[in-house]
């Protein structure tokens, strides 16, 4: 066994060596190699939320993920009481923070099978309870590189699906994610329209009405 030490406060997690190694070639280099890490069979995480590790440490064993069901159709959907949908939110709310954070772990040590299914899972939330929170577009942005894969997809569905993203307020985007949205619509527009409406500027449209 090896131990994972998550959290400031050094939760604990206990996971079988073969395991470990098999689902991450960097555990597999720390815990065979000459790091720290082989000599006393522990690896520190500390700035990893225990709860998203528990999540990782389930994916290494099951390659799999127990995440809140989404099984549910607007019927469904729309029966539940006021108290059912805030129970519902908040639970969801939370999972978009341990996905965004599972992703990035999975980017972190190379567990591309738990990035691929996390996208997944996120692609269908999103159909189901809307929009990703606000609260995880700074943890995507400070935990990921340019062009990174999550980056991208939270960037497409807040253009094409949050329909007054540019008049919310600013603080909520990452200035780096505001000019990736911006790119995003300018690209879109075909070079032909974009021509159209280059040359139908004329300067009396923007003249001061006389007094």
């Amino acid at each position: 066994m090896v131990v994972f030490e998550v959290g400031p406060t050094k939760e604990k997690f206990f996971i079988h060596k073969e395991i470990a190694c098999n689902g991450s070639p960097v555990f597999d280099k720390a815990f065979n190699g000459s790091f720290e890490e082989a000599a006393t069979q522990a690896y520190t995480l500390e700035d990893v939320d225990a709860n998203t590790f528990r999540f990782f440490s389930e994916w290494l064993y099951s390659q799999r993920l127990s995440l809140l069901d989404h099984n549910f159709d607007d019927k469904e959907k729309e029966a539940w009481t006021v108290s059912e949908k805030k129970t519902h939110n908040k639970h969801c709310m939370n999972q978009d923070i341990w996905l965004v954070e599972l992703w990035i772990l999975g980017d972190r040590f190379l567990v591309n099978g738990l990035q691929n299914a996390v996208m997944d899972n996120m692609v269908k939330i999103s159909k189901i309870c809307g929009l990703m929170r606000h609260s995880c577009f700074e943890i995507i942005y400070s935990g990921t590189p340019k062009h990174s894969p999550l980056r991208s997809f939270v960037v497409q569905n807040c253009v094409w699906k949050r329909k007054q993203a540019f008049s919310e307020d600013p603080k909520w985007f990452p200035a780096e994610m505001r000019m990736e949205m911006l790119d995003v619509f300018q690209e879109a527009a075909p070079q032909a329209v974009k021509n159209r409406k280059s040359e139908a500027i004329v300067a009396e449209d923007f003249f001061v009405a006389d007094m």
